[in-house]
């Protein structure tokens, strides 16, 4: 496939919702692949996870290739366990991330893999501004105000992180992250331990995917609690 077909898949939906379950913790990866990614657009995991459950997850897979500023797996990992992209940490700050950042986006482009900025440092706009300088294909940031601005500056796709348990919040900070003109969210592992969370990606998806307000999509999520029709 090409780096272009690669990108296809990963954002089918103008708008992406990807679930990150590259985490350590304990979880039941099985039961959340299977019941999430269903109604999610790309799921971000570790390599052991995705060679070993590879029938549990229903979408597109960007694989974690780096753990902190170490390096844990690499683009033909990603290859092996068809992969769609890759996500890298990255550190506009550090030296050493910035020279590991461009030999990963070396690598993957080689394998026409798209390769995904995930930035570490608080200054958000150095470090969107620098990944895209060093090739890479997309970035993610934790939510900021200042991210409206940035956006209108940068050519390539932005998702924002969400690492919340509080479903209205979470809402609520992919609306502004869509409005402000970012390609969609991703979801962190905490996601898991909310309530219903099948149900509230639900809510998500109609947020992302449909333009709901964070009033109608809260509704729509009181509605499937009570069994009444899904949209999706």
């Amino acid at each position: 496939m090409t780096k272009t077909e690669h990108m296809s898949a990963l954002f089918k939906n103008a708008k992406g919702i990807a679930l990150s379950l590259a985490s350590f913790e304990p979880l039941d990866f099985a039961a959340a692949l299977s019941t999430l990614t269903p109604l999610t657009d790309a799921v971000i995991l570790y390599k052991g996870t995705a060679f070993h459950l590879p029938e549990y997850y229903k979408c597109p897979v960007a694989l974690q290739l780096t753990l902190n500023s170490t390096q844990i797996a690499n683009a033909e990992d990603a290859i092996a366990v068809g992969a769609d992209g890759c996500i890298a940490s990255f550190y506009s700050s550090k030296e050493e991330s910035v020279a590991l950042f461009s030999k990963i986006e070396r690598s993957c482009r080689d394998f026409s893999l798209p390769i995904f900025s995930l930035c570490m440092d608080k200054n958000t706009k150095q470090d969107l501004f620098a990944s895209q300088t060093l090739g890479a294909d997309g970035a993610i940031v934790s939510f900021s105000a200042e991210l409206k601005e940035i956006l209108k500056k940068l050519y390539i796709p932005v998702l924002v992180s969400i690492d919340e348990m509080d479903v209205k919040k979470i809402l609520s900070i992919a609306k502004d992250a869509v409005s402000f003109g970012a390609s969609g969210v991703v979801l962190q592992s905490s996601f898991l331990k909310i309530e219903n969370p099948e149900l509230a990606i639900k809510a998500l998806r109609a947020v992302v995917h449909e333009n709901y307000s964070v009033e109608k999509a809260l509704d729509y999520l009181e509605n499937l609690k009570k069994g009444k029709h899904s949209i999706y």
